[in-house]
C-alpha cells in the first residue's frame, strides 16, 4: 500500500469440508538484488516452539521447544549463524523450513508481530504481523530468505487443541490477511 506495507490477502469458499492452509512463499533479500546470500540477515521470531518435520518435510505433529536449539530466534541473530549446525532438523530441511508457534495466540487474537528482520549493511528492515497461531518462517536454503511468515495451520496440531481447526466447512467463506 501507500505506507510501504505489503499485505497478502486470501479468500476461499469450498463446496465440501476442506483442509485449508492459506500461505505464500515469497522470498526476499533485504540486502538487495544480486547482493549475495541473506545469511547475514538478523532475524527475530516471537516463537517459543517449532514443529519438527519428517524426512518428507511434513510435520511430525510434535511441538518442540526452541530453547537450546538452532531454532531459537527469540533474541535477534543472523539467520546463517547456526544453519550449518549438527541438528537433525536442519539436515532434513537443508536449513530452516519449519513452522514456528507464534507466542500469544488465543482465539480472536488480532494480528501481532511474528517476525522481524534487518540487513545490517543496508539497514533495510521488515516485520510481519499474523492473526494465526503458526508461522512458517524463515526459510533459508537459497541465497534469499523467505521472510513472510505464512499464516499457517497444520493438520496435526489442530487435533491437540492448540490451534484452530484448519478444516473449512462447506460453503463457509474464509478470509485471511498477513502484513
Amino acid at each position: 500500500d501507500e505506507t510501504t506495507r505489503l499485505t497478502v490477502s486470501y479468500s476461499c469458499k469450498t463446496d465440501a469440508l476442506t483442509f485449508v492452509n492459506m500461505t505464500n512463499h515469497s522470498y526476499f533479500n533485504l540486502a538487495g538484488h544480486n547482493a549475495g546470500t541473506a545469511m547475514g540477515t538478523v532475524v527475530r521470531l516471537e516463537a517459543d516452539e517449532f514443529l519438527p518435520i519428517r524426512e518428507d518435510s511434513v510435520s511430525t505433529g510434535e511441538i518442540r521447544p526452541v530453547d537450546g536449539t538452532p531454532f531459537d530466534f527469540r533474541e535477534p541473530k543472523p539467520v546463517g549463524r547456526d544453519i550449518n549446525g549438527n541438528d537433525e532438523q536442519l539436515h532434513r530441511a537443508r536449513g530452516y523450513d519449519h513452522c514456528f508457534c507464534i507466542r500469544g495466540w488465543k482465539p480472536g487474537t488480532p494480528p501481532r508481530l511474528a517476525l522481524s528482520a534487518l540487513d545490517p549493511a543496508s539497514t533495510r528492515a521488515t516485520g510481519s504481523m499474523t492473526p494465526t497461531p503458526r508461522a512458517a518462517a524463515p526459510t533459508c536454503r537459497a541465497p534469499a530468505l523467505r521472510l513472510s511468515p505464512s499464516s499457517t495451520r497444520t493438520v496435526h496440531t489442530t487435533s491437540r487443541g492448540r490451534s484452530p481447526s484448519a478444516h473449512l466447512p462447506s460453503r463457509t467463506p474464509k478470509r485471511l490477511s498477513t502484513s
